[in-house]
Formats: structure tokens, sequence, C-alpha cells
């Protein structure tokens, strides 16, 4: 692992390793190509803004991991001028390419290089492979392939593309010591994205490997507890969903999505009473509700209080119908 890491920074502080011709600082080679929706774009476009694009290849598992983490890149560096966008030769692929991106809740322009001349005069060896040009259209650097560090190493070369930080300081940031914490949350994320795709196909026992893989990644975060409880509660197991509803909640104690999960456990339980006091209190500030009316109805039910149950039943269905997502808030449906 430690060797894999020192490669790969020594292949980011080197990054004409895999160029023959192409240097940092060239002037990057120029394009235009058309979009998944026919709309053409060239670099021009995307003149006084650093621009990052990730050559990829549809249905390839590397790919989509580099996505997610350019995706989520994307969203923290577009306010300093930072584009993302991908780029795909595939053009047999085109209409699956929006459904791929949908199903991994990815948002990003996806451009067309079917006769490969991207492909070629960026010197692409390897999907995917991660391409950075300046502010000033000059070429930065690539980061070909996806390793465990990939996440860190793109996050530190954009820092050093945007003069935050010098090469000594990227160097400093990707060392084994200071990478593992990076390291621990990306894979608990990659894992917790992963459950939710498998939950969201019905696939219950890969999701709940994925979710438990998530957690012994990195045991701090709220949402895979969660996520690990309502599974639990699909699976019949009230007791050990409340213990992972109970750590969430000490990790985020307004976790919405943790107390209805709560509360639903306990009407599972067949403990109304308890389950009704604590989703009524957590209805009024939940912007998603409908799990917790159903919860409450069925809690009602339990107590052989008819009417009230028929009410929280309606009022489930109508947020669910008015709104048109899943209950929870963790879910990609918003």
């Amino acid at each position: 692992m430690i060797i894999a890491i020192i490669l790969s920074i020594i292949l980011l502080l080197s990054p004409s390793a895999f160029s023959e011709n192409l240097q940092p600082l060239d002037k990057a080679p120029d394009f235009t190509l058309m979009t998944v929706k026919g709309d053409a774009v060239s670099l021009q476009d995307f003149k006084n803004n650093a621009l990052i694009f990730i050559y990829w290849k549809p249905d390839h598992e590397r790919s989509i991991l580099a996505l997610k983490d350019a995706d989520k890149l994307s969203k923290a560096y577009a306010a300093k001028g930072v584009r993302f966008i991908a780029i795909t030769a595939e053009l047999a692929e085109k209409e699956k390419i929006n459904a791929l991106l949908n199903q991994n809740g990815l948002d990003f322009q996806v451009l067309l290089d079917p006769q490969r001349k991207v492909y070629s005069s960026y010197e692409i060896r390897v999907y995917p492979t991660t391409v950075l040009i300046d502010k000033d259209n000059k070429f930065f650097g690539t980061l070909p392939g996806h390793a465990l560090t990939y996440y860190s190493s793109l996050e530190g070369y954009i820092k050093l593309m945007l003069g935050e930080i010098d090469k000594e300081s990227l160097e400093k940031m990707l060392t084994p010591e200071n990478n593992h914490g990076n390291e621990a949350e990306h894979e608990a994320e990659r894992n917790y994205n992963l459950a939710l795709n498998f939950a969201s196909t019905g696939m219950l026992h890969e999701s709940l490997e994925a979710v438990k893989k998530s957690i012994e990644a990195k045991p701090d975060i709220a949402k895979s507890h969660t996520l690990l409880g309502f599974l639990l509660l699909k699976n019949n197991e009230p007791d050990p969903a409340i213990e992972h509803f109970n750590k969430a909640l000490e990790l985020e104690p307004d976790s919405k999505d943790a107390k209805t999960g709560q509360g639903a456990a306990y009407a599972l339980k067949n403990e109304p009473d308890k389950a009704i006091e604590i989703l009524s209190a957590v209805i009024t500030a939940n912007p998603y509700p409908q799990m917790s009316y159903y919860y409450l109805g069925m809690a009602h039910e339990l107590k052989g209080e008819k009417d009230p149950a028929i009410e929280m039943y309606k009022k489930s269905l109508h947020n669910l119908l008015e709104k048109g997502i899943l209950p929870s808030s963790f879910s990609k449906c918003k």
C-alpha cells in the first residue's frame, strides 16, 4: 500500500510521465466537440476558468469512481473558477450515458470524441485519465488511472494549479501518514454510494455488505449508520437497527432520518407509545416526513386507534405524491 501511495506521489509530481510531447505549461491543444445533447463545446468556452476533464469509458468501474470523486470536487471548487467536464470516445454508448450518470447521481457535461482527437492530442493512455488546464489555457498535467489516493491527489493538484499551495506542501499533503484519513473517508463514501445503488435495485444483501464496509472504513459518519439502520429495518431486525440509529444520533443529534428510523424501529417492535412520541416530535421539523407519517400510522394501528392511523397513512401518501420523492433525505430521488 505504501509503495502504491509513493508511486502515486511520484506520478503526481511528474505529470509528464505519461506524455511524450505535451509538457506542463505548453499551450493546451484546442478542441471542439459535441455534447451528448448535440451542442458544440470548445476549449475557448472555458476562457478564464481552470478546466479539468476526465477522459473516461462508460461501464468502466474506475472511470465511474473517478467521476464520482470529481463531481464532489467540482462542487467544492466551482466558486474558485474551476470547471469540470467528461469526455468519452464511446459514441456507440451515447444512449446509455445519461442513464449511467443519473444512476450514479452525477451531474457532468459529457463531450463525445469519436475521432479520438482529444485522446491523441492529450496523449491519453489509460482509462480514466484526468487532465488539468489552468486559467491561461495552459496544460498543467495529467493524473492517469484511479488509485486509492485519487481524490486527495486531484484536490492537491487543483490547489497547486490555483496557487494555493506549493509543490513542497503538496508532497507533505500526500505522504502516507497525512493521506490515511482522506483515504479512509474516500473508501467510506465509495461504499456508501455503492450501498445506495444496490438498495435502489432491491439488492438488500449486497447493500448491507457495502454499508458495513463503509462503517468499517470510517465509523464516525452518521449517514452510514442511518442507512444501515433502515436496511436492517427492511430485513426485519429492529434491535440492531436501533443501535445504529442511536449511533447516528450521537454523531449528528439533529438527524431527522435517524430519528425517523428510531421511531419506525419501535413501531416494528410493537412499542407504539414510544414510536408515537419519537415520530410526533420529528415530523414538524422534517422536510421529508412521508416515512414518519407512515410509521405513525402503524403505531396508532397497533394501539387499535383506527382513525388516527388512517389520517397518518393519508398524510404519508399525500406528501409522497406531492413531492415525488422517497421519504428519506439520503435518497437520490429528491
